[in-house]
């Protein structure tokens, strides 16, 4: 029995490397639908069961580099709206705001590559003044039919630039007024969930079947073409090493 039990070995396995938070992959890597890192930032906090404030207030804004805080000392400190200002829309774009916001992300998740969600890799193609819209836009006839499909509901970085205005799969202008409080949002609120109303929570998908599309709602060729070719420049991206 001794000699059965010397045999045995002891040695610890080695485990692998862990991560804070659930490296959730992004959507859409590689096609013109690409994800935006507000959409990953939001869908990270619903898989985790909090709030985006939450979220960023109490890790991401700790996963950030020292000498480029997502969230200014004095708000986390005090909790005053976890940095939630206006200009969240830079996050997804070429400047500062977005290195800042990547590096806590990549670090919070072990994940690389977090990059492709937004347009660091092709800042020498895009300048950053006017880029994006204020405000959050999204095609209604997608959120009904990821839902349908029981896929993620998420925003693609292209829906995001304001020289995009249309859906190119469904034909279609992008919406950006909630249909149940007629308000305007941007793209990252502390309650934010992709397909949902950051103001006042209501579902903004809607089925083309069931949908009055006002005869108005007809994109025109310079509208298609625009969209196409943007979301051609961000096929390339490439995949993350």
């Amino acid at each position: 029995m001794l000699d059965v039990f010397e045999s045995w070995d002891l040695t610890a396995p080695p485990l692998p490397r862990r991560s804070l938070l659930l490296p959730l992959e992004p959507i859409g890597i590689e096609t013109p639908l690409v994800e935006s890192l507000t959409s990953y930032i939001s869908r990270l906090a619903e898989v985790h069961a909090v709030t985006v404030s939450d979220l960023v207030g109490y890790v991401l804004a700790a996963c950030a580099p020292r000498d480029a805080p997502i969230v200014s000392e004095r708000a986390r400190r005090y909790r005053m709206g976890s940095g939630f200002l206006p200009g969240t829309h830079a996050i997804n774009g070429v400047a500062e705001d977005a290195r800042r916001w990547i590096a806590a992300a990549e670090t919070a998740t072990d994940r690389t590559g977090l990059r492709l969600l937004t347009l660091s890799p092709l800042k020498q193609i895009f300048c950053k003044q006017s880029l994006f819209r204020t405000v959050q836009a999204w095609c209604p006839v997608c959120f009904a039919d990821w839902q349908r499909n029981g896929r993620p509901i998420y925003l693609p970085l292209l829906w995001h630039l304001r020289m995009v205005s249309i859906c190119t799969k469904h034909r279609r202008p992008l919406d950006e007024t909630c249909p149940h409080c007629d308000q305007h949002f941007g793209p990252l609120y502390a309650r934010a969930k992709p397909g949902y109303c950051s103001r006042c929570r209501g579902w903004l998908g809607q089925s083309a079947s069931t949908r009055q599309k006002p005869a108005e709602e007809t994109a025109r060729d310079d509208q298609i073409w625009m969209a196409t070719c943007v979301g051609d420049v961000l096929c390339p991206f490439g995949k993350p090493a």
